[in-house]
């Protein structure tokens, strides 16, 4: 073949290889909008189908009698169901049809006892049907307090969850005062029948661990639970809640008071009688800090009686509290002792007496930690260590040593024993 004609024909053969490979880029370039638009509409009936019901809060609270809105965000036409789970004492299902897209559910928690579920039960941009009460156990005419569970489903699926807060039916005076003391008092309304029961619980949140439980019983509304919170540390935070049909009604928050604030005035710190008569010298009672401690007095009360001692006050900034308990020997002293070799010397605390079957017969006195003489004395320092007789004496009085008292001018003249009574300084037997 003549060079020329060969040289020709290649140059034919190279334009159509160019020719094929532009057609090729062109048909690639016109496949990938033709891919992405197909991908796209592809996504787009996904998103379509995968739109389903679901409720518009997650969080629906009511205070009874008042109407719970359950908003539901409903796109398409489908039917689906709604469920109100209260547990064993309430659950309702129902079937949502011929809705639009925002649809809501009315609950009147005022009348869920009856019969009818027309009464308690209706929508607004819908319609109900198969309305069933799988449970309606309810004492009272409103659901109890508390977190229930809100459903909604597609046959057995379950398309979303939402929760139903009842609010408390208990609501609790404010707490103002709470002593570390016997007969502390706390009280609130409560909407339920006169008889109906409420427990009443008392949880430290912080440090001094305790917990108080007591019964109250609705009157007219109202109920009171007393607690004995003399072994409660001054200071410590804690949560009251109250409990009714094994489900919480109410709760409140609280501090407990130091009801010692305030006393360290000397002016003020005297000793109280109101039966009781704590035996000691001087004007302030003088523990030491040491193990066994003993603190005596006499009380208005029949052998055998039980009376609790408490030795409450603050040392290096931390309230402290030791309490021991003991009866009433025949001739109406008593006897106890208590630890205090943990407490700095120099400390105030007050020292309280009180029967345990009758709490107005009681007392206080003042007192102070010194420092511990580890239990060593001769006796001859001139200190007097004031007794109460273990009922051996012939005259039934309490035995103090002669050097005490001085006779009764050095009584007169104010040396001597605090808070003693006539009879009991005469040597004279309160009880025959």
């Amino acid at each position: 073949m003549p060079e020329t004609l060969q040289q020709a024909v290649t140059g034919l053969d190279s334009r159509r290889a160019v020719l094929l490979v532009a057609v090729l880029a062109v048909a690639a370039a016109l496949a990938v909008p033709a891919t992405v638009a197909a991908d796209t509409k592809t996504n787009t009936t996904e998103n379509e189908t995968t739109e389903t019901p679901e409720f518009d809060q997650q969080l629906v609270s009511v205070a009874p009698p008042e109407k719970a809105t359950l908003g539901i965000d409903a796109p398409g036409e489908d039917p689906f169901q709604i469920e109100i789970d209260m547990g064993d004492q309430f659950h309702l299902e129902a079937t949502v049809v011929d809705h639009d897209d925002d649809v809501r559910i009315l609950l009147a928690t005022g009348d869920v006892r009856a019969e009818d579920p027309d009464e308690y039960l209706s929508a607004e941009n819908a319609g109900l049907e198969n309305v069933a009460v799988h449970a309606n156990e309810l004492e009272r005419d409103r659901p109890p307090g508390g977190l229930h569970d809100l459903r909604i489903s597609v046959g057995n699926e379950t398309l979303d969850h939402a929760v139903l807060e009842v609010k408390p039916i208990v609501v609790f005076d404010r707490i103002d005062e709470f002593e570390p003391d016997e007969s502390q008092t706390i009280a609130g309304q409560a909407d339920l029948d006169d008889g109906e029961r409420i427990q009443v619980r008392v949880r430290s949140t912080g440090n001094g661990a305790f917990l108080l439980s007591e019964e109250a019983v609705v009157e007219d509304e109202r109920f009171e639970a007393t607690f004995d919170a003399s072994n409660v540390q001054p200071g410590a935070d804690f949560e009251v809640t109250a409990r009714h049909d094994n489900q919480t009604v109410g709760s409140t928050t609280g501090t407990v008071v130091d009801s010692t604030a305030g006393e360290s005035d000397d002016d003020d710190r005297t000793q109280e009688s109101h039966g009781v008569v704590l035996v000691y010298e001087g004007d302030l009672l003088e523990l030491e800090a040491a193990p066994d401690q003993r603190i005596a007095g006499e009380a208005d009360l029949e052998e055998g009686e039980s009376v609790s001692v408490r030795v409450r006050g603050e040392s290096d900034g931390i309230s402290f509290l030791v309490t021991n308990q003991t009866t009433v020997d025949e001739h109406g002293t008593f006897e106890v002792t208590v630890d205090l070799d943990e407490i700095s010397p120099g400390t105030e605390f007050t020292v309280h007496v009180r029967a345990d079957d009758d709490p107005d017969v009681q007392g206080s006195a003042p007192g102070v930690v010194v420092e511990s003489t580890d239990g060593a004395s001769d006796g001859g320092d001139g200190e007097t260590d004031t007794q109460i007789d273990d009922g051996e004496s012939d005259d039934g009085t309490l035995s103090i040593p002669g050097d005490a008292l001085g006779g009764i001018g050095a009584l007169v003249a104010g040396a001597g024993i605090a808070v003693l009574g006539i009879g009991l300084i005469l040597g004279i037997g309160r009880r025959q």
